[in-house]
């Protein structure tokens, strides 16, 4: 730690809290304490997200045709989510964990990628939404597209009763509802991985490629039609040229205008353009209730905020109020003198730091 007196508060008055952090140091600390709000979310962000995509007893599945909604972690899961992701049953090994970490990585990183490796992670917003599918559950498309149908539906409800008190969210009393929103795309559009492919092989410096497998895994896009609260209606041709053969016996079932094969890359980019279309179109922008914004909700913790510039103004405001505010603002001018000295800081990269083996 830096004994410069603008590099640390140890001996700083409460009664002065910004006595060390006049300009321009000021603006440097609020823009790496946000720096590290971010790092630190995605950090949690990434495993939370692991573990509901692993495959396992984590990840929820569905075993009937009509699906209900039986946890408010489940519900929460599923808002503020543009599509669901749905996991068919030839595409599941349970005994080979690593296959399905590996997908997640793929779509992980691709949909870091198409926000610029900073896409907005807060209340849970991500590509997709993971569902496992049981051997009881739907097994074709149409039977598919019907049980996607009554999730949406009890979904809904359910975030209607919460919303208007009716019923109280015992699960996720510290969950901010206010904050989530069942997506009219999740409706409309769903994802279907069917095809299980075995992990790729290690490269000469043993890492894996997830850019490489992010497009030689393939997954089908089906519409279902259901389109209220669309900008406008949700087209492929933009893709078409993209499109492999579909290889389902299942499809002469349906409009087959409104299924298609692509790259797992395609997919990712396709649906995340599709949403960021709905938020350039909608004068909310963001999944946000603004009924009652006003009011103040009631703070567990001083870093219960909803956003980095609320955690930095946290942070700055009594900064000897708690050890872990002092941890954090000392962490972050440490980092800052380092940088004066040309001295290596780490950085989080894009996957975190909570992953096993080795990805590129």
């Amino acid at each position: 730690m830096s004994s410069k007196p603008s590099a640390s508060l140890e001996g700083a008055d409460n009664s002065a809290n910004h006595q060390y952090l006049e300009e321009p140091l000021a603006s440097r600390v609020r823009a790496d304490l946000k720096k590290y709000y971010f790092s630190r979310q995605e950090a949690f962000f990434g495993a939370d997200l692991k573990y509901a995509w692993n495959g396992g007893n984590f990840t929820v599945a569905i075993d009937t045709l009509t699906p209900e909604i039986t946890y408010d972690w489940t519900l929460a899961n599923m808002c503020n989510k543009p599509t669901v992701f749905y996991w068919a049953l030839s595409a599941q090994d349970p005994e080979n964990a690593s296959c399905t970490r590996m997908v997640f990585a793929d779509v992980y990183k691709a949909w870091f990628r198409c926000h610029d490796k900073l896409p907005d992670i807060s209340f849970g917003r991500f590509f997709a939404f993971a569902v496992r599918i049981a051997s009881t559950g739907p097994q074709t498309i149409p039977e598919l597209l019907q049980a996607h149908a009554h999730m949406c539906d009890r979904a809904f409800l359910r975030m209607q009763s919460i919303m208007s008190g009716e019923v109280s969210s015992v699960i996720c009393q510290g969950k901010n509802w206010r904050r989530y929103k069942l997506l009219p795309l999740c409706r409309a559009i769903v994802v279907l991985y069917d095809e299980f492919i075995d992990p790729p092989e290690r490269e000469s410096d043993g890492t894996l490629s997830l850019d490489k497998d992010v497009e030689r895994r393939t997954a089908i896009l089906i519409l279902t039609g259901r389109n209220s609260g669309l900008s406008s209606p949700i087209d492929f041709d933009p893709i078409r040229s993209s499109s492999l053969p579909i290889a389902r016996d299942d499809v002469d079932a349906i409009d087959a205008s409104s299924v298609i094969r692509v790259s797992l890359k395609t997919a990712v980019q396709f649906i995340t353009e599709l949403q960021q279309r709905e938020e350039a179109a909608s004068s909310s922008p963001k999944p946000v209730d603004t009924d009652n914004l006003d009011q103040p909700r009631k703070r567990i913790h001083w870093d219960d905020v909803d956003n980095a510039d609320e955690y930095a103004e946290a942070i700055l405001d009594r900064p000897h109020e708690t050890e872990s505010k002092q941890f954090v603002l000392n962490y972050v001018l440490e980092r800052i003198e380092m940088e004066k000295r040309g001295e290596v800081v780490f950085r989080h990269g894009v996957m975190g730091t909570h992953w096993p083996g080795k990805w590129v």
